[in-house]
């Protein structure tokens, strides 16, 4: 009988680690694949929220990159953000990208 490999029952990302909700499972593996490659866990999550804190909070948007923490949770760099977010966009299924791409544009609308 032949044996399996230790890596094929193993999931490929942390099911701790923050992910955008209604992924599929395709999408969260490709994020996770993503972010270990070029960014750091959660970094898609850490991006949306930003994102969403920013366009919500009118006082955020008085906001100068120059003199804030740097933490993209509190203070994002909009260039930052952007990349992680069209880098996600690239990578995801079409069907992900899609319901993203709707949410992102919500919040563009509420600008």
């Amino acid at each position: 009988m032949a044996r399996r490999s230790p890596a094929r029952g193993r999931r490929p990302f942390d099911e701790s680690t923050p992910h955008l909700p209604g992924l599929s499972y395709r999408g969260r593996v490709a994020l996770a694949l993503l972010e270990h490659d070029r960014f750091w866990p959660g970094a898609v999550s850490d991006a949306y929220q930003g994102w969403q804190n920013l366009i919500h909070d009118p006082y955020r948007r008085l906001f100068e990159p120059a003199f804030g923490c740097g933490y993209i949770g509190c203070c994002p760099d909009l260039s930052e953000v952007n990349a992680i977010l069209h880098a996600a966009l690239a990578v995801l299924p079409p069907r992900d990208a899609k319901r993203l791409r709707k949410r992102l544009r919500e919040f563009a609308e509420s600008w």
